[in-house]
């Protein structure tokens, strides 16, 4: 019998979870954790929200938004005086490879890129920790705090914690990653089934 943290095998009187962590094996300590995000699920309010994934470019870009149309998430690069050297006279933008090149180690984050993506619905999420999460991530990036880059605080990154935050399992490397994982949680592959499955598998084994 399995309630996230921790499993408990009857037939052998035998209580094991995240506190024996030592004890564990590595497959053990994944299914625990899984067991333990499919928990904080339940803790604050849930709800349905909107995934907007953009497909325009290399890079594209993924945000969250209220059911409403509002955003919560979406992280990009600030506007900045200190890159309009980069801009191209006649366009007015920075060309692409000049663009990439600059962010690839970090410039002033902003939580309120523009999105022009299509919108996902994402359904039965914790609400309460996306929007928390959302709150935290445009109080830092006002103050300067947090930098955008595209290899390691990018606008999947962000989106991808969210998710992870709220108990949705996740490869947050590019927004198409994201739209499969979206994908999936739809679809019933959560990480209390992950995790589930796990623990009867290894229960069988035992």
């Amino acid at each position: 019998m399995s309630f996230g943290v921790g499993s408990l095998n009857i037939s052998r009187e035998e209580l094991r979870g995240l506190w024996n962590w030592k004890d564990l094996s590595t497959g053990e300590r994944i299914g625990y954790l899984l067991g333990d995000m499919a928990n904080v699920r339940d803790i604050g309010t849930r709800g349905d929200r909107l995934v907007n994934v953009e497909k325009n470019d290399l890079i594209n870009h993924a945000a969250i938004k209220d059911i409403n149309g509002s955003t919560i998430i979406s992280f990009g690069h600030g506007d900045s005086p200190k890159y309009d050297y980069l801009l191209d006279n006649k366009t007015g933008v920075i060309p692409s490879g000049k663009r990439y090149g600059k962010l690839l180690f970090g410039v002033r984050g902003s939580n309120d890129y523009l999105i022009h993506g299509r919108d996902i619905l994402l359904k039965g999420v914790n609400t309460t920790v996306i929007k928390g999460y959302g709150t935290i991530l445009t109080y830092l990036s006002h103050k300067g705090l947090i930098p955008y880059s595209f290899i390691y605080s990018s606008c999947s990154t962000h989106v991808g914690l969210a998710f992870w935050f709220s108990g949705v399992p996740n490869l947050f490397i590019h927004p198409y990653a994201l739209q499969v994982s979206v994908w999936l949680w739809n679809h019933g592959i959560t990480s209390y089934l992950i995790q589930n499955s796990y623990h009867l598998i290894i229960n069988k084994q035992r």
